[in-house]
């Protein structure tokens, strides 16, 4: 049997933490997580975190990937061993594999020469450079100067205001969706998650269905969210917010110029709160068009290329993972749907 890879907890990660008498909640504060629910699921190995937030955790505790447990090759290699001992524990009527032993050459003389003369050439080469070292001392180096994570992430936040009305929104994410980041690649049976030439494919290969591409590290109920999409083959593209699947949103934007709004209670439980055209919308495939969503308590702002398409309301849910879609329309009968994604940035409330 193959373990899931990412079921194994992580005590390295969790140790660091407690060893400094941090909760959950202030490492997720701390990197600019939206909820000490990421932790969680990082420490109980239910998740693994983005490259943006691995480079968060290490400088946080000054450790390297390693030593906090967050190098995912290990955790697969780590997996897959103690897979196959189990499989060969549950088999014991399987050999087991010896390994053969090593043919051992005696150590020739002329390996001792050769390696007194690599010696002294490095005790040369290294009292050469000691001296133009020392002797150059007095030449002038630049002092560097620190400009502190606080400055920089201050800056970067003021230079970056939430663009869409009430603008109340604080800059939180921004990923240009070239290579991993805040997304990963995933391959599923009907469709795939991946990067290529500078942009994130989402595709479904089945008809009237779609495939979501979630972000392990986002997860929240109120922001706004501003994606560029292009349809270059299929039906509709856009964003699934507020998800604890299967029940979630839905905003999707179409080649034919239509959008739709969805309240999702179920895989097959859904209800359409709006679906129309807008002229809002670049119509055809290969045309980019850049989505956004307000998500402020039970109102949702809607917009495609920075103009206001629609408002809804609805209570059904408060929080949840953001997702990037492919959707076959079921009217269409479309079997192939390809959506490619770039520059995603994210405001919290």
């Amino acid at each position: 049997m193959v373990k899931n890879v990412q079921s194994r907890p992580n005590h390295l990660l969790r140790t660091a933490r407690k060893e400094r008498g941090w909760t959950q909640k202030n490492v997720a504060d701390q990197i600019g997580a939206p909820l000490a629910l990421n932790v969680t699921r990082w420490e109980s190995g239910t998740s693994f975190p983005s490259a943006h937030y691995v480079e968060k955790l290490c400088v946080l505790f000054g450790k390297s990937a390693r030593e906090l447990g967050l190098l995912q090759e290990e955790y697969q290699t780590t997996e897959q061993h103690e897979s196959a001992v189990e499989a060969l524990v549950s088999s014991p009527g399987q050999p087991f594999p010896i390994t053969q032993p090593m043919n051992h050459k005696p150590i020739r003389p002329t390996l001792f020469l050769i390696a007194g003369l690599i010696i002294m050439l490095v005790i040369l080469v290294g009292s050469s450079l000691f001296y133009f070292v020392y002797a150059r001392r007095d030449i002038p180096h630049p002092t560097p100067v620190a400009v502190s994570d606080a400055e920089a992430t201050a800056t970067f936040i003021a230079a970056n205001p939430d663009p869409y009305p009430p603008h109340t929104g604080k800059f939180a994410f921004h990923d240009p969706l070239s290579k991993p980041y805040l997304w990963g690649s995933y391959n599923y049976s009907f469709g795939t998650c991946q990067f290529s030439q500078g942009s994130y494919h989402a595709s479904v290969t089945k008809a009237a269905m779609a495939n979501l591409c979630f972000s392990p590290d986002i997860h929240g109920g109120n922001f706004t969210f501003e994606v560029a999409m292009k349809i270059t083959q299929g039906d509709c593209g856009g964003i699934i917010f507020r998800s604890n699947e299967p029940n979630d949103y839905s905003f999707l934007v179409c080649r034919d110029g239509y959008y739709s709004f969805s309240v999702y209670k179920g895989l097959t439980n859904s209800t359409d709160l709006v679906s129309k055209s807008s002229p809002a919308i670049v119509v055809g495939l290969d045309q980019l068009n850049v989505i956004a969503l307000v998500a402020n308590g039970s109102l949702f702002d809607l917009y495609v290329n920075k103009q206001k398409v629609d408002s809804i309301h609805d209570t059904s849910y408060s929080d949840g993972q953001i997702a990037l879609a492919a959707v076959n329309s079921p009217s269409a009968g479309t079997t192939l749907t390809n959506v490619t994604y770039s520059n995603m940035k994210m405001w919290t409330m």
